[in-house]
């Protein structure tokens, strides 16, 4: 996906190299997938077979916009971004360089890249350090009659400020709803995080939570173990007192997404999730405090 979307695709390539790479790359996957050698765990087996299930050639020069969400190879862990194209350009990779483009979760999930007519800041990367830290990447999105203009640009930190982008608002509009509807790239673990991040945010979900007194919920998969869910938590009975980070681990074991998120959600409000998570974050002094015991290791 790197050469198809990523920084790559800004080399000075000779003509036709980059496609000839991307096919042979694509060989090398299906022999290895047929003849079960290179990366034989699951985990990178499933992502040789959705990654071959994709486009894999370049992104046309003469489509204005093209989004799509690139997985790293799990060999080689990486966040899963929301690569966007603008006439065959990465333009994350483009214009800012201290950290990857945004998460599908929230830029394809959440909406995020959709356009109204009230215009709305998106942030498009953040660094790998924070955004207080070392900056992030926005773009001003507004539709405009019959045309979404990007423009406002804030945090470009390559080159000269970028110009407006206009877009035929249809096309647009179309091209965002095939980009959100495109699951073929998501996996089991994913989904089940997807679907408990959606379900925590439910009205009885919130109220068990207050009962255990846990807040600031949330689940992903982990970069290094793409097959298992983290769902966190924070332990902080009184304001301003000590705190705990719990953490509960998911692994898929080849239920239907939304038959695991939904045990995971259904536990919660049965039982209080700390009697079974593990302490993640916090200190021995704060653990101490509030009658729990300090892990040797505390998990990520």
């Amino acid at each position: 996906m790197e050469l198809r979307t990523g920084a790559s695709v800004l080399l000075d390539w000779p003509a036709g190299r980059r496609e000839e790479l991307l096919e042979r790359l694509a060989g090398q996957l299906r022999s290895a997938l047929v003849s079960g050698t290179g990366g034989t765990s699951p985990p990178h087996r499933a992502w040789a077979r959705r990654t071959l299930g994709r486009p894999l050639g370049p992104v046309p020069d003469d489509i204005p916009l093209h989004v799509e969400a690139a997985v790293p190879d799990p060999a080689r862990p990486g966040a899963v971004e929301t690569r966007i194209m603008l006439y065959g350009r990465p333009v994350v990779a483009e214009l800012f360089g201290p950290g990857p483009a945004g998460d599908p979760s929230h830029l394809l999930d959440g909406g995020g890249l959709r356009a109204t007519e009230e215009p709305r800041e998106v942030r498009l990367a953040e660094a790998y350090c924070t955004e207080g830290c070392c900056g992030a990447l926005y773009v001003t999105i507004r539709r405009e009659g019959v045309e979404v203009v990007w423009d406002g640009w804030r945090g470009a930190e390559r080159g000269a400020t970028p110009p407006a982008y206009r877009f035929d608002a249809s096309a647009y509009d179309a091209e965002i709803a095939r980009a959100e509807e495109d699951r073929s790239w998501q996996w089991p673990a994913w989904r089940t995080a997807r679907l408990i991040a959606d379900g925590l945010r439910r009205e009885a979900v919130r109220r068990a939570l207050e009962r255990w007194e846990l807040c600031r919920p949330r689940a992903y998969t982990l970069e290094d173990r793409p097959d298992v869910v983290m769902v966190r938590f924070t332990h902080q009975p009184e304001a301003g007192g000590p705190w705990l980070h719990f953490a509960l681990h998911v692994p898929d074991d080849g239920r239907p997404p939304e038959e695991a998120a939904e045990t995971v959600l259904r536990g919660i409000g049965e039982r209080d999730p700390k009697e079974t998570a593990t302490v993640c974050g916090g200190s021995p002094a704060y653990a101490r405090a509030l009658g729990y015991a300090w892990p040797e290791r505390p998990s990520p």
